[in-house]
């Protein structure tokens, strides 16, 4: 009796597997800890530089722009690390990455009062520089 022969159909013939470290959901976890990691500097610098708020000062609008581009550079970090680590032209792991920074700042503007150009500029700016970042790196990315 003849042994049967594995025939791989075409679709999983024309794609190769992808890598089990560069899967969308891993991306996605290092993504956020990119950008995690990059608001964290930023906003180490930002005290540095400003001093950081005490309970009994008022904080100064260069505190709260230090913190915006703390929360904006992050979240361009993540888009370009989630779409760099997925590769093969996926930007969807960066955007969502992006996403779960931007829950981060609302959650912490819940928390604390923000003036009113900080809560606009983070809700507005940090998923468009996620989603930017994360398909400019998409598009210079090859497959895995």
């Amino acid at each position: 009796m003849a042994e049967p022969t594995a025939n791989p159909s075409p679709a999983s013939a024309a794609r190769p597997r992808r890598p089990a470290l560069r899967h969308p959901v891993i991306a996605g976890v290092i993504a956020v800890v990119a950008g995690m990691l990059v608001i964290m500097l930023v906003e180490w610098v930002g005290h540095r530089l400003l001093g950081a708020p005490s309970a009994d000062a008022v904080t100064s609008s260069g505190m709260f722009a230090a913190v915006l581009v703390a929360w904006l550079a992050g979240s361009a970090a993540a888009g370009a690390a989630g779409a760099g680590w997925a590769g093969g032209g996926s930007w969807l792991a960066g955007a969502v990455a992006g996403a779960v920074l931007l829950a981060g700042a609302v959650a912490t503007m819940a928390m604390f009062p923000h003036p009113g150009w900080v809560m606009v500029v983070a809700v507005l700016g940090m998923p468009a520089l996620a989603v930017s970042a994360a398909r400019r790196v998409a598009r210079t990315t090859r497959p895995a």
